[in-house]
């Protein structure tokens, strides 16, 4: 971010920083039950149940990071692993009375 803001080039552009790499819903919720408890069960709702009837949304999302790539010279390295390795050990030391 800091290297972004202080890119000249970057000035009144928009930037996805996100990564570029799909991850499904149900991948996502995997990955967090292996992590926290794998004896959690994944609860499926029908789609309008969980948005509403009027609802529409983009069913896959990719972020596009090239624009960001081209204006520093690199993208996003976190995976997601990592990730949410780290939030879960950011929650475990909020609930355990630890640094927020």
């Amino acid at each position: 971010m800091v290297r972004l803001m202080e890119t000249p080039a970057a000035e009144g552009r928009v930037f996805n920083i996100g990564s570029d790499e799909a991850v499904s819903v149900r991948t996502l919720a995997e990955e967090i039950i292996r992590r926290v408890d794998p004896g959690l069960k994944i609860d499926y709702l029908p789609y309008s149940r969980a948005y509403g009837e009027d609802f529409e949304d983009v069913r896959r999302r990719v972020p596009d990071v090239s624009r960001l790539y081209e204006a520093i010279g690199m993208k996003p390295q976190t995976s997601l692993a990592e990730i949410l390795d780290d939030i879960i050990q950011w929650k475990r030391a909020q609930r355990d009375g630890g640094p927020t």
